[in-house]
């Protein structure tokens, strides 16, 4: 009888935990499928509100004036090569950078550590990071978004802490086979640490992708803007004009811009989880558990 109450018990838990997962995601789909269709709708049924769950009246005007847009063009170029090349600045200094710091027998170690981990608790701040770039005479420049996030303490420890899971011994072996801690680190670290790399990879890009406060701080330049600062541009002004492809001025309902703007901003990032889903878990789970 016990025994039955408690199955019973499950199961209730069960069904309570499975509805509480279906409205949570339901609230999470909801809006982007709002976006979704907002975008591909006709103005007019924008405006009136009749656009909820799917389109109403499909219309790719949205899209197309968005895309033959000289700003938009720019904005969206510019964060593609940011989030390329930052990407992969990020991984080769945090890889160089973790890689000693997970090897025991280096001299001064903890002090070392301790100057990564310090920053986590007591960073410079907002004004002397400014002073810093001014002086470095990036301003309006791309290095201006590159040099200021150029390495995450936090993910540096996640990938010194799956650096310190590979058994020392297949280093060992290669060290008596003559090849470099450089060799090392890219021909057997790197290569074992796919999940690691993966994960902070992406935490990487998605970060630059959505570059905001460094455009806001740093840029003045129209032309090297990013996505998120013409999405700002969009979202702060109550009428927008986009320049057509034949250079003349058209005018768009700005709801649809708007969702456009979000939807074609947020495909890119989605696009690139899937096939870094797999590494996900498993270097999130390694990298912070082990040490």
């Amino acid at each position: 009888m016990r025994h039955m109450k408690q199955t019973i018990y499950e199961r209730i838990f069960a069904i309570a935990n499975i509805s509480f997962l279906v409205l949570f995601s339901i609230t999470i789909i909801y809006p982007f499928a709002h976006v979704a269709a907002s975008a591909v709708s006709d103005n007019a049924a924008v405006l009136a509100g009749k656009v909820t769950f799917f389109p109403v009246r499909p219309s790719l005007e949205a899209l197309r004036q968005l895309m033959v847009n000289r700003g938009y063009r720019t904005s969206m170029l510019n964060t593609i090569f940011i989030t390329i090349l930052g990407t992969t600045l990020n991984i080769l200094i945090t890889s160089t950078l973790a890689y000693p710091l997970s090897r025991h027998d280096l001299k001064l170690s903890k002090f070392l550590n301790f100057l990564v981990i310090f920053p986590m608790f007591f960073a410079g701040g907002m004004i002397p990071t400014y002073l810093i770039v001014s002086k470095l005479h990036i301003i309006d420049t791309y290095w201006a978004y590159l040099l200021p996030s150029l390495i995450s303490p936090f993910y540096c420890i996640l990938l010194r802490n799956f650096f310190s899971s590979i058994p020392r011994e297949m280093e060992e072996s290669a060290i008596i086979d003559g090849a470099s801690h450089i060799r090392i680190l890219f021909q057997i670290i790197i290569p074992l640490s796919k999940a690691a790399i993966a994960t902070i990879g992406l935490f990487y890009a998605v970060e630059h992708w959505n570059v905001f406060l460094q455009a806001i701080m740093y840029i003045t330049d129209r032309s090297l803007w990013t996505l998120q600062m013409f999405l700002r541009e969009i979202i702060a002004q109550s009428d927008f004009a986009f320049e057509s492809a034949e250079g003349a001025n058209s005018f768009v309902a700005l709801e649809s811009l708007r969702m456009a703007a979000i939807i074609i901003s947020v495909i890119p990032i989605l696009c690139v989880y899937p096939f870094i889903q797999k590494y996900f878990v498993k270097g999130v789970m390694v990298g912070s558990v082990k040490g």
